[in-house]
């Protein structure tokens, strides 16, 4: 099975009751990659400014796949080289020019940036190309239930034991727009 990060818009809060309860993630392989991880993957997707339009650029793309006959995805693959293009459109969408600030920009700036500021061993161009060309996804169940505002809890599965709960990063706004990652397991 694919690594996923799954985006889940109206069953937040169906997710974070799961995680109080102690629910369970499913069994996934280990990361193609091993300098990219998807809880680094997560956290990073949760803490990017994004909005509705990025979210659209998702179900774009979470509809072509099932429309396909695929799972409802979006791989990083296709959110780097064709925004809005589902597994089987053959790596082109000719919804890409109409997003004006497509996800991967949003995720290319906020990884440049955190790559100036903090002293690390991060080579942002090397974690970008390892994102780009990995099989991690996201992926989001009952999409077409999206009411075109929720923004979402990002989550992940950890590792391939069936025992640990998967870690979510609850997106919450307040009515100044200002917002807040709650971590929760």
């Amino acid at each position: 099975m694919k690594k996923n990060i799954m985006i889940t818009m109206l069953a937040a809060a169906l997710l974070a009751a799961c995680a109080k309860d102690g629910g369970q993630t499913s069994e996934v392989e280990t990361p193609a990659v091993e300098t990219v991880s998807l809880e680094e993957l997560a956290g990073i997707l949760s803490e990017i400014p994004f909005g509705v339009s990025q979210v659209q650029e998702v179900y774009d793309a979470v509809c072509a796949s099932s429309s396909n006959g695929y799972d409802e995805e979006y791989t990083m693959q296709d959110l780097f080289s064709s925004p809005g293009a589902g597994v089987g459109d053959g790596g082109s969408s000719t919804k890409a020019s109409s997003y004006t600030v497509p996800f991967r920009d949003l995720i290319s700036e906020y990884v440049q940036s955190l790559s100036l500021t903090k002293a690390s061993e991060m080579d942002a161009d090397t974690w970008l190309e390892d994102v780009s060309s990995s099989d991690m996804q996201i992926y989001w169940p009952y999409s077409s239930d999206w009411d075109g505002s929720q923004l979402p809890v990002i989550t992940f599965a950890p590792d391939s034991d069936a025992d640990t709960l998967n870690v979510g990063y609850l997106i919450a706004e307040d009515t100044s727009g200002n917002r807040s990652v709650e971590e929760v397991i």
